[in-house]
């Protein structure tokens, strides 16, 4: 018996590039993220999330779209997975190691871009948006 069979080759590849591209991204936020630790320093949390977000002509935005295109990327390959192989799983074993193995490594790659996207560009971000829905509702 081979160890895996070639109709299962898409799966694979298609779990390769999607694990160097989250692998690439996750090495740029977190080098960008303690850039941004080093480089500002005030204390002041609203103060500070104005300066995360203008940061570098406003990387830290673009990081925050690259997560979310990544999270929406991570889910899509489980449930396309899931739907794709769960007719085959009871048939072949190799089916099932697909699934376990693509939902273990995608939802550690969610996990790992929720940490870093969180510290510190996601409060900065919710935080801008409080204050500016405040200010909104202030004005109305």
């Amino acid at each position: 018996k081979k160890v895996m069979k070639n109709k299962y080759l898409a799966y694979w590849i298609v779990e390769i590039i999607n694990f160097i591209a989250t692998v690439i991204y996750l090495i740029l936020l977190a080098i960008f993220n303690r850039e941004l630790d080093s480089r500002i320093i005030t204390k002041n949390l609203f103060y500070k999330s104005f300066e995360i977000l203008a940061y570098g002509g406003g990387e830290a935005f673009n990081f925050l779209i690259w997560a979310f295109i990544f999270v929406f990327i991570q889910v899509i390959i489980v449930a396309i997975m899931v739907s794709q192989l769960k007719r085959n799983i009871s048939e072949d074993s190799d089916a099932l190691m697909i699934l376990v193995i693509s939902v273990i490594i995608n939802l550690i790659l969610l996990i790992m871009i929720m940490v870093e996207i969180t510290n510190p560009i996601l409060i900065a971000f919710m935080v801008c948006m409080i204050v500016g829905a405040g200010i909104g509702v202030g004005m109305s």
